[in-house]
């Protein structure tokens, strides 16, 4: 049976290849479990004796973004963890993103790329059963010399369980952050300026969420914008005539916010035809849109829009009132590639630091 995670964002899928009798009660159970904390969809495939999954498994890998591959003692003995190995490695050059990780629990990384100790005994048996010479232990062992000679994860006595997880966990949340969350009025700008901002910043290979549904009175956030919001490097906020008018705006501000400071992390706001001060003071149109607010919700929440309005609109960004829409775009496409990759250089210094 498939079994994957409650909470799947939509956004990343995982498939595990395992032996169960060697790692599924434990390193693969507690590796399960922090990818379902995180939101990330996941793919445990349980291999019944006398069940055809041969199907089930090729799809499951087929949709995947990432497969994880725990080479264990008995592996090769498996001849369904030897298909899956094989047709992972095979999705790999066929989907220019799709990553494998390997985990080596409690075998060497040698063992599985040159095929030696219980790997050997494994393909021995496999051999008496299909043959020396068949194409299919030979694209076994193929896939095995492959998926040995990456960068993996070597669980020994230096390395626990529970390091390796929490490390495998960093390394597939970092895949999965968008790379900027765009938030702006649909009503005011989305079949011009955001339409062509996004397309610009797709082109440049920058991870962009963009969601333009207008959301109907009494519905909350969707789950995939909160989701997002949290899982973005950094944010762009158009502020536009309108904006301040659509709490839910109002309330993706305030997220965004949270996160920015939670996790120092930038944000560009863009006032589209509109002056900095008229948002940081909420005049003019925001400040009529706030006071129905405070109507329809109370003073006290639309406090905390006013404060996130003020804070939003201190930080240095960008001053849209005139020009070519065109230049506009490419100058902040520019600036935003520049914030991007520095991120990522801190992200991965950062990373380096800690593995020393």
């Amino acid at each position: 049976m498939a079994s994957s995670s409650s909470k799947s964002r939509e956004l990343f899928q995982v498939f595990v290849s395992f032996k169960h009798d060697d790692a599924g009660n434990n390193f693969v159970g507690h590796l399960y479990t922090a990818l379902d904390h995180i939101g990330i969809s996941t793919q445990v495939i349980a291999k019944e004796k006398g069940e055809d999954i041969l199907t089930t498994v090729t799809k499951a890998i087929e949709e995947s973004d990432l497969a994880i591959v725990v080479f264990s003692e008995d592996f090769a003995y498996s001849q369904m963890c030897l298909e899956e190995v094989a047709k992972i490695m095979e999705s790999k050059k066929q989907k220019e993103n799709f990553k494998v990780f390997p985990v080596f629990y409690k075998v060497e990384a040698i063992e599985v790329s040159n095929v030696e100790g219980s790997h050997k005994s494994g393909m021995e048996e496999q051999e008496k059963r299909f043959g020396k010479d068949s194409e299919k232990v030979k694209r076994w062992k193929k896939a095995l010399h492959e998926a040995g000679s990456m960068f993996g994860w070597q669980l020994h006595d230096r390395m626990s369980e529970a390091t390796a997880i929490k490390e495998i966990i960093k390394e597939i949340s970092d895949l999965t952050m968008y790379d900027v969350f765009l938030s702006f009025r649909s009503k005011d700008v989305s079949e011009n300026f955001v339409n062509g901002l996004y397309e610009a910043l797709t082109q440049k290979d920058i991870r962009t969420f963009m969601d333009s549904e207008e959301l109907e009175k009494g519905q909350d956030l969707p789950p995939a914008r909160k989701d997002a919001i949290e899982h973005s490097r950094m944010y762009i906020v158009v502020f536009s005539e309108n904006y301040a008018e659509s709490r839910w705006c109002m309330k993706e501000l305030v997220q965004i916010l949270e996160w920015k400071n939670k996790r120092k992390q930038r944000m560009l706001p863009i006032f589209y035809q509109m002056k900095p001060g008229e948002v940081r003071g909420q005049k003019q149109s925001y400040e009529e849109a706030l006071a129905k607010h405070a109507i329809d919700y109370g003073t006290y929440k639309v406090k905390k829009w006013r404060e996130a309005l003020t804070e939003a609109a201190n930080v240095n960004g960008k001053h849209l009132l005139d020009g070519n829409r065109d230049g506009w775009i490419s100058s902040i496409v520019e600036e935003i590639e520049k914030m991007v990759a520095e991120d990522k250089l801190t992200a991965r210094m950062k990373k380096l630091k800690m593995s020393i």
